[in-house]
């Protein structure tokens, strides 16, 4: 089951995904509709969840699986020459033999009452490649510090890999770290993606030499990210770090009925 087969003519395969905190590891979870026949091999464990992490640049590539539908997948940074590509999918696990049904498996009536073979590493369902472009989100390690006054924050910096170090008070820490639905938090990670591209401007304004941005691909993609958006670099005349963030960014101002009667 993938994106133009219709061999399941109502299967969906939704994967949904959140990158963890430490720029290292991912949080998918897979979810299987309309394929009987899939979620029954997995239930036999004839299948299992998969999540092929790769880097064509470096040519790094390793297999993930899990017998769970939320799979926590991992990598180790310096192995990696950009940011990784990820591809999940379903595999087969175990060979054997199976006479389908069209209205039991789910499945095209061109299959109905065939006699199939699953080979173990036969993929039973292929989701769409997801890659991760060089946002300044995953260059940003949150760190607690009981030293700062409760509602402060500063933001540092580390190399190898490039790092934003967000030095968070204890009470702001925990608050972006589990009330991700309130409101205030969105213009808050604003505000520290401001103070990040003010620490660019501030100490890496050249591209070139040892110590210029160009050395680092993570900066290197954070640079083309800006561009794309048609934002100057952090070390080119009209940057202007809160404009940019908020353009990456924007301000999500509520609808008030209050507000639009003083328009």
């Amino acid at each position: 089951m993938e994106e133009g087969n219709l061999s399941y003519p109502n299967g969906r395969y939704i994967v949904d995904f959140e990158p963890g905190e430490d720029r290292r590891s991912f949080v998918l979870m897979h979810q299987v509709e309309g394929a009987p026949l899939i979620n029954r091999l997995i239930e036999d464990q004839h299948a299992s969840y998969v999540c092929v992490v790769s880097s064509p640049v470096s040519g790094y590539r390793e297999t993930h699986i899990a017998g769970q539908s939320q799979q926590e997948v991992q990598w180790e940074l310096d192995d990696l020459g950009e940011p990784p590509l990820f591809t999940p999918m379903i595999v087969c696990t175990r060979t054997c033999q199976l006479t389908l049904e069209c209205e039991r498996d789910g499945i095209h009536k061109i299959w109905d009452d065939l006699v199939v073979d699953f080979k173990a590493g036969s993929r039973l369902a292929v989701a769409n490649v997801i890659q991760l472009r060089s946002s300044i989100l995953q260059m940003l390690s949150m760190r607690k510090r009981d030293d700062l006054k409760e509602g402060t924050f500063f933001v540092d910096f580390e190399t190898e890999p490039f790092l934003f170090v967000v030095n968070l008070s204890s009470g702001l820490h925990k608050f972006l770290r589990f009330a991700r639905e309130e409101r205030s938090r969105p213009h808050i990670m604003i505000h520290i993606v401001s103070a990040c591209l003010a620490l660019l401007q501030r100490e890496f304004p050249s591209a070139e030499g040892e110590e210029g941005w160009k050395n680092d691909r993570s900066l290197n993609g954070l640079h083309n990210e800006l561009n794309y958006h048609g934002i100057p670099g952090w070390g080119e005349d009209g940057f202007s770090p809160e404009r940019a963030a908020t353009i990456l960014y924007p301000h999500k101002v509520p609808v008030d009925d209050q507000i639009e009667n003083h328009g």
